[in-house]
């Protein structure tokens, strides 16, 4: 008996994801969330979500891929403002979402980390050279470490 199979015609999405928003998580770190299209207009599995973060001050743009519907950036310049946008991704990219405007640091560091860490480790950044350089030191269990390095971002 020979095999046969059909092949479903999949496109692109025709709608972006819906209700796109921001929020600061710390002064350089921000988290963007949204809905997937519409089911109607999804057109197949979504694989990713290409997300794209500007930085308003000096139009420096970085494109990020999401496989949920929700993304941690940073580090980020502290208290910067970026532009972001979303299109999810099925045989090709759909149309992306409006700019929405999201503000790295526009809540409390230390309380971020109380209720991440439990007061456990703590990292505290303390200078920025650029959003791709960075220098933390941790304190766990009282005791302090130095954490330099570098980000893709």
């Amino acid at each position: 008996m020979p095999f046969y199979f059909t092949l479903f015609p999949y496109i692109v999405p025709t709608a972006a994801p819906r209700n796109p928003s921001g929020m600061p998580i710390t002064s350089t770190l921000i988290r963007l969330d949204w809905l997937p299209p519409p089911s109607n207009h999804i057109n197949g599995i979504i694989i990713f979500y290409l997300v794209e973060v500007e930085e308003v001050l000096s139009n420096q743009t970085w494109t990020f891929h999401a496989v949920q519907n929700h993304i941690n950036i940073g580090p980020l310049h502290p208290h910067y403002a970026y532009r972001c946008r979303v299109a999810a991704n099925t045989v090709g990219l759909g149309p992306y979402t409006p700019f929405f405007l999201v503000n790295a640091g526009e809540t409390s560091e230390s309380n971020y980390h109380e209720r991440v860490f439990n007061n456990e480790m703590i990292p505290l950044c303390s200078s920025y050279r650029s959003p791709s350089q960075f220098e933390c030191f941790t304190h766990h269990n009282n005791f302090p470490f130095s954490l330099m390095g570098s980000s893709t971002v």
